[in-house]
């Protein structure tokens, strides 16, 4: 008879969309993947777990699973793996990671809705205020539609930030 007592080990990849900011935070959307690769080499592992903030733990579904539902900030994640003699990997390992599933804050100064409809200008200045809480701004663009809510080609103009703290772009509206 052979004795295993040792635990398995559990790898952690995250997916797109994630975001490294400037204080080593890394955030990441709703929508973004974790998964949870557990390896065994002397009876195979059973199933991995995941937990959030000190909650209840979860199986993981072939090891995926996202941050959906949760609340936008910081949480702590703790996740896991046991073998098929249920030699739990302890300690838990534990990571922070951030959320930022809200939309930035967008006010347009410029143009105005009659504006924005009025053709017969070849350029158009664009002034917005763009706000994120969470995780910040990394990159502000403008673009032209037609009525039939087709995107016009060659028509997207990258915003730049101002002293003031708006964005601004002059769009060439020539057809």
């Amino acid at each position: 008879d052979k004795v295993d007592t040792m635990p398995p080990i559990t790898t952690k990849t995250i997916g797109q969309p994630q975001f490294l900011d400037d204080d080593n935070k890394l955030w990441v959307s709703g929508a973004t993947e974790f998964m949870l690769t557990c390896e065994d080499s002397e009876v195979g592992c059973m199933t991995s777990y995941a937990s959030f903030d000190d909650g209840e733990p979860m199986m993981t579904t072939g090891g995926i699973f996202t941050l959906q539902g949760l609340a936008d900030g910081e949480h702590s994640l703790n996740f896991w793996s046991v073998d098929k003699l249920s030699n739990e990997e302890m300690p838990h390992q534990t990571e922070i990671d951030w959320l930022d599933s809200s939309a930035p804050l967008l006010m347009v100064f410029n143009p105005d809705e009659i504006e924005a409809e009025n053709v017969q200008s070849c350029y158009q200045s664009i002034v917005a205020l763009v706000d994120d809480e969470e995780s910040g701004i990394t990159r502000v663009w403008a673009e032209l539609w037609n009525n039939d809510e087709s995107l016009v080609p060659i028509r997207t103009v990258e915003m730049s930030l101002r002293n003031d703290g708006y964005y601004e772009a002059l769009m060439d509206k020539q057809l």
